[in-house]
């Protein structure tokens, strides 16, 4: 006998990503983004049908340093929305309409501290892409 599939509500369950902000990596340079302490020149979420959120959290030690102040979704189709940034995270909503790459997540991060009557400096990371994967995983 052949059981049916039985979905958790698409809502309820978060990817989580940490997120570290590496600004030391090389002097005068782009900080370096690890996503779970992996970082490439492409990175990839691939997101099953029973999770509705992914939320990136600033790790502690890139908390004590920056606060994320935006992200941007770069697609064509409408499955992605921005849902919330708050300082150490930002969730973005998936309501899996579609399969397969579903766009690009451009987070902002600014620095905490800043000479006096200067501006934070702003950081935009280079990923990551993401893709529904349509499986139960």
């Amino acid at each position: 006998m052949t059981q049916a599939r039985q979905y958790v509500s698409k809502k309820t369950l978060p990817i989580k990503v940490h997120l570290c902000v590496d600004k030391n990596a090389a002097p005068g340079t782009a900080p370096v983004w690890y996503f779970n302490d992996m970082t490439a020149d492409v990175i990839s979420i691939g997101v099953g049908i029973r999770y509705g959120h992914i939320q990136f959290e600033l790790t502690e030690k890139s908390a004590r340093s920056f606060i994320f102040t935006g992200a941007t979704i770069q697609s064509s189709c409408d499955d992605l929305k921005v849902a919330c940034v708050e300082e150490t995270y930002i969730v973005v909503d998936n309501d899996q309409q579609n399969r397969n790459h579903v766009g690009k997540i451009i987070l902002t991060v600014a620095t905490k501290e800043t000479a006096s009557g200067s501006s934070p400096l702003t950081f935009t990371s280079p990923d990551p892409e993401v893709t529904n994967t349509g499986e139960n995983g």
